[in-house]
């Protein structure tokens, strides 16, 4: 599965880091199955991360047999937990102001 589009290689790796991370966390474009590419990219990069150090200190440990779909399912369990928690935490608020009178002098 191709993640970079052919016309969009030159940019993203091109640069330097700094325009990396800048371009790839202040993209608004949406990748597949309403993924934010700001929130893949982000995976890829911790996943990535993640398994280059399992693999360093566990001689047993192996990546996943297809890295793509495993991150996009990360990617969507992530957005349905948000959802979820979104649902759970809209519940009405009530503010109250509590205050402290300074009391009579006696």
């Amino acid at each position: 599965m191709i993640v970079v589009p052919s016309a969009a290689r030159v940019n993203f790796f091109g640069g330097d880091m700094i325009h990396w991370f800048t371009t790839n966390l202040q993209c608004n474009s949406t990748w597949i199955n309403d993924i934010k590419w700001p929130e893949f990219w982000a995976a890829v990069c911790f996943y990535l991360w993640n398994w280059r150090n399992r693999e360093y200190h566990d001689d047993n440990y192996s990546r996943p047999v297809q890295p793509v779909n495993f991150i996009m399912q990360r990617c969507r369990e992530y957005q349905q937990a948000d959802r979820a928690r979104r649902i759970v935490t809209a519940v009405p608020r009530v503010h109250t102001m509590i205050g402290w009178k300074l009391p009579v002098e006696g």
